[in-house]
């Protein structure tokens, strides 16, 4: 199981390297946007 910390780096790469908005990348990590902001 990966812990909110890792989620928050993958949506950090995602949004740079793909230039997602904070909203896909989130819903591709499986994470909240709250745990995110």
């Amino acid at each position: 199981m990966v812990g909110p910390a890792v989620k928050r780096e993958a949506v950090a790469h995602l949004r740079a390297v793909m230039g997602l908005s904070e909203r896909r990348a989130c819903q591709i990590v499986a994470i909240d946007r709250t745990t995110v902001r």
